[in-house]
């Protein structure tokens, strides 16, 4: 099967350990089931638990299934260990610029964000920025 290749912003995963039944976590859920592939590069690893622990550190049910999210996203295969530097391809947040920049150097054919700055990049090199709602529109007919 030739899954899409897809980034996920860190809003994104925030969004669906604290919506489950909404849009983000079914953007999430297509990657749980193995219907897209997971990108990631050192530095969205370091900004997902930073964030993670800010948000649910104290929530221990919460925090096993970020570690078992976790577990299933280090495949090294998936994670570039220093994507390109690609200054002003995020207009206006440099800090968000880490998911284009991985996004490119590993192939991947979708970058998901609930970010506007992120979202107007709209299409980079040939990968496409969608919203989780964008998302859970064009992957509707598969069964999570």
């Amino acid at each position: 099967m030739n899954r899409p290749r897809a980034v996920i912003d860190t809003n994104v995963w925030v969004s669906a350990y604290y919506s489950p039944d909404g849009v983000s976590a079914q953007a999430i859920a297509l990657w749980r089931k193995g219907a897209a592939e997971l990108c990631l590069s050192p530095d969205i690893l370091r900004e997902y638990r930073r964030t993670f622990a800010r948000h649910f550190g104290g929530d221990a049910a919460m925090m096993r299934l970020i570690e078992s999210d976790r577990e299933k996203m280090l495949n090294p295969a998936n994670i570039h260990p220093h994507p390109p530097l690609l200054p002003g391809c995020v207009p206006g947040d440099a800090d968000d610029e880490k998911f284009v920049e991985c996004a490119v150097a590993l192939g991947a054919r979708y970058l998901v964000s609930g970010d506007r700055q992120v979202l107007a990049v709209g299409e980079f090199r040939g990968v496409t920025v969608l919203s989780p709602s964008a998302v859970a529109r064009l992957f509707a007919g598969i069964n999570l």
